[in-house]
């Protein structure tokens, strides 16, 4: 029986921009700078077996799967925006990576189409896990589908930079207790999403089985207010400051102040 569909506010807010949604994020330098960080983050922890099978579970268009299959990996893309699968696999055709790159509907929340320990590594991008309707059944899923000893690298929405975008807009201040009760916003009313604490991310997914391989903040220097106030300085500086930040940004002191917060962890394996 196919997955019933359930589409979310967020699936239909990412249907409405699916057009745009990459091209929006080349042409912004903090994105850059983001993206930057986080494939340095995923480049060290691809397996070394080029047959292995990799998941992009929320990939959207394919972004990160498209840098992954280039290297020579299968890829499987899951989402919950019909129109952003169609468009990564066209984008993917246009790449030459159709025979590596497969585009299926999943919700992360019941992947039961997804077969359990069956992913040398998952990648959950974009904040599929702030997203979701159900962060606890999420990480199940996320731990369900990976191969035992296999990695799973998140990248979620961070409770202090929420806090401070609360602080930063007029009239988002009176939604702050109910941010700190719920770790919820909806600021824009775009759509809900959950901001981790980075004890809570780390939590998540012990509680689960998993050993905590590491955590960074993306970025934990170059905030999106600095450079609103000095617009030109990381285009002048960009090398330089990409280095600081993956200098520093797995220091316990700084993950709290990252715009994003990233986790990898390592499915337990099987006992002998």
């Amino acid at each position: 029986m196919a997955l019933k569909k359930r589409v979310s506010k967020a699936g239909q807010y990412y249907d409405k921009i699916a057009d745009h949604y990459e091209e929006d994020y080349s042409r912004d330098p903090y994105w850059r700078l983001y993206h930057d960080i986080t494939w340095a983050d995923i480049k060290r922890h691809l397996p070394k077996d080029k047959k292995s099978l990799i998941i992009d579970v929320g990939g959207g268009t394919g972004f990160w799967a498209r840098k992954i299959a280039k290297l020579g990996y299968a890829v499987v893309v899951t989402d919950i925006s019909e129109k952003m699968l169609k468009i990564g696999k066209a984008k993917a055709k246009r790449a030459g990576l159709s025979k590596r790159m497969f585009f299926t509907y999943a919700d992360i929340v019941d992947m039961k189409d997804q077969r359990s320990g069956r992913y040398d590594l998952v990648i959950c991008q974009g904040d599929p896990l702030s997203y979701c309707s159900d962060q606890g059944k999420a990480a199940k899923e996320l731990v369900r589908i990976a191969k035992p000893g296999a990695k799973m690298i998140a990248s979620v929405d961070n409770f202090f930079t929420a806090v401070h975008r609360g602080l930063a807009y007029p009239g988002m201040l009176k939604k702050l207790p109910a941010l700190e009760k719920t770790h919820v916003s909806d600021f824009f009313d775009i759509h809900p999403q959950y901001n981790f604490l980075p004890e809570e991310l780390k939590s998540l997914f012990q509680n689960n089985g998993c050993e905590v391989i590491s955590l960074i903040g993306k970025p934990v220097f170059a905030h999106r207010s600095w450079l609103k106030e000095n617009p030109d300085l990381l285009r002048k500086s960009y090398n330089k400051v990409l280095a600081l930040e993956k200098k520093y940004n797995s220091h316990p002191s700084l993950v709290g102040s990252g715009g994003h917060i990233q986790i990898v962890v390592m499915k337990a394996r099987k006992k002998l």
